[in-house]
């Protein structure tokens, strides 16, 4: 897991704060979907089970690696229109943060969720809303890049 600037104990910290990761019960059960062919064209007239593509299950999406993917939510209007306030994040803490990854972070003891741009030397972390201007990491802060969002629930109710 990268570290930019000064390491320090927020992993500790935060571990603290989240807890370990519990083991997944073998009486969870996992559901596959069905995937539609083609797109959605905002006019969904005549869809039958002749139009399935495949069944699709959202665990097999979405959890790459069980043990280290988790859930939180957003808060917030600092990543809209892309991430909106109560957003649920999913996290996987096994993948390193590249350039333009959107990532769960701790900067200087706040826990946020950013775009990391690098250029350069240069390390930023990026708000897609434009009212916040972009964070450049120095190397006096401390930065622990806990993981990276790779996806998210949205309840649209």
């Amino acid at each position: 897991m990268p570290v930019y600037g000064k390491v320090t104990v927020w992993y500790i910290d935060l571990m603290n704060i989240l807890g370990p990761l519990k083991p997944v019960s073998s009486e969870i059960k996992q559901y596959w979907l069905p995937l539609y062919q083609g797109e959605l064209a905002c006019g969904l007239f005549g869809i039958s089970e002749d139009f399935v593509e495949n069944y699709l299950s959202l665990d097999e999406k979405f959890l790459r690696n069980r043990e280290a993917t988790f859930l939180v939510r957003a808060g917030g209007d600092s990543m809209s229109p892309e991430i909106k306030d109560n957003d649920i994040l999913i996290v996987d803490r096994s993948l390193t943060a590249k350039h333009q990854s959107i990532i769960a972070v701790f900067y200087n003891g706040v826990a946020m969720c950013k775009q990391l741009y690098l250029e350069g030397e240069n390390k930023y972390l990026r708000s897609f809303n434009s009212k916040y201007k972009n964070i450049l990491i120095g190397e006096e802060d401390e930065l622990l890049v806990f993981g990276v969002v790779i996806g998210l629930a949205r309840d649209f109710y």
